[in-house]
């Protein structure tokens, strides 16, 4: 009996799964929302040139602290009252957030802080559970709905900078994701089962579960964390680079929107081309093509383009890693912890070092790029290789020759021809 034999058959609700698609949407809108805003919230508040960072900072510090948090069983046993619960935050503190913008002059920069880190936190709770929920109830369309769940984050990501950039401000914004939000409450239905899933290994003792489970949670870990550093240096170092090759600011700045539409766009039409292909062939394939794609950046009118080539690339990798780790380990909650608690390190921590590589020419960022996506692919390579299941040999035993039969008599013939001599 195979490990699938032993899984529940995939439960699902159909208004949970629109929930939590929707839901994804106004998620993305305030996380890309919260750096664009910056200028405006300046003005608003009265503070210097420069500052207001730690809005952010905040914001993604109670997104850490949910994934540390909510990752464990207990968690897991209240999946369905923290979904509700959740839900309420994010759109109470979002909807906090665009009053308190409102009301400025009255009541101060330490509030707006305060709300940011609730909806932070709600953030982190959330995505935690809307990745656990698409990883384990969907069967063989498990890595479907999660590129449908990522590409509708990237897509209301990409909507909140450029409703701040067409002058809408930061109050309708915040104020629509909260409406938004608290009409997704039927997410609280998600069927998220009280007991992890068993994993792909563990009826298997060659399966990668029955080997060092806690070394390939270590690599998927460190495949998460690598490539969210790829992901957030191509947002922060692209538009430099095309600067450097005489765009002008503002242009540079939206042709690196370019790489995002790649990213949205790749991961609703890629998943629908490698539908036959094997679980770790697609994120590998992508990160090659990413790396050649970034790599051709160096053509200075080409750079637009193949930005835009890397997102194709780029976007199935971090929901097909998280679909592997989901079917090689199980208990999707405490898998998706880890590679999301290290998918928000290595968007803060590696683009500095990518950008440290990258300062020695104009050349210099498309091969820091290429060579972080090539680091990426090495790793995931790895990771793939403890996944898969060993094959064992096995000699057969030798089979005893039969003796041989012993020849069986002719039989006579009925008549025997007599030779005849010639008469003489």
């Amino acid at each position: 009996m195979t490990a699938a034999d032993h899984r529940p058959a995939p439960r699902t609700d159909r208004a949970a799964t629109a929930a939590a698609l929707v839901l994804s949407v106004p998620l993305g809108v305030v996380t890309g929302a919260a750096g664009a805003a910056l200028p405006l919230l300046r003005e608003s508040y009265g503070l210097p040139p420069g500052s207001g960072v730690e809005l952010v900072m905040l914001y993604n510090l109670g997104a850490l602290l949910a994934l540390l948090a909510l990752g464990g069983a207990r968690a897991r046993a209240l999946a369905r009252t923290l979904l509700a619960s959740l839900t309420c935050l994010f759109a109470a503190a979002t909807g906090g957030m665009a009053v308190a913008v409102r009301t400025a002059e009255t009541t101060g920069w330490g509030l707006l802080l305060s709300l940011a880190t609730a909806a932070g936190f709600g953030f982190g709770g959330l995505i935690l559970l809307l990745n656990s929920y698409a990883g384990e109830n969907f069967g063989h369309r498990q890595l479907t709905v999660l590129n449908l769940l990522h590409a509708c984050f990237g897509a209301g990501a990409v909507t909140g900078p450029l409703l701040m950039a067409s002058g809408t401000g930061p109050v309708p914004v915040l104020a629509a994701a909260a409406l938004v939000t608290a009409l997704c409450l039927p997410v609280r239905r998600a069927p998220l089962a009280p007991t992890p899933p068993p994993p792909a290994g563990s009826g298997d003792p060659s399966g990668p579960a029955a080997r060092r489970p806690r070394l390939l949670l270590a690599v998927f870990a460190a495949v998460s964390l690598l490539y969210a550093g790829l992901e957030s240096s191509v947002a922060a170092l692209a538009s430099t680079h095309l600067t450097g090759l005489g765009h002008p600011a503002s242009r540079a700045t939206g042709l690196t929107g370019l790489f995002w539409a790649g990213l949205t766009v790749g991961r609703l039409v890629v998943p629908r081309l490698t539908r036959t292909w094997s679980p770790a062939r697609p994120a590998l394939t992508g990160l090659l093509a990413g790396a050649a794609a970034l790599l051709s950046t160096v053509l200075g009118d080409w750079a637009p383009a193949g930005y835009a080539l890397a997102g194709l690339a780029l976007s199935v990798v971090f929901p097909t890693v998280l679909a592997q780790a989901f079917t090689a380990l199980g208990d999707g909650q405490r898998v998706a912890a880890v590679l999301l608690l290290l998918n928000l390190a290595g968007s803060a921590a590696l683009p500095g070092a990518v950008a440290a590589a990258g300062a020695g020419g104009a050349a210099g960022i498309p091969l820091a790029l290429a060579a972080s996506a090539l680091l990426t692919a090495a790793v995931l390579a790895a990771a793939n290789r403890l996944a898969a299941p060993r094959t064992r040999r096995t000699t057969a035993p030798a089979v005893p020759a039969a003796p041989a039969r012993p020849a069986a008599p002719r039989p006579a013939p009925d008549h025997v021809p007599v030779k005849e001599t010639p008469l003489r």
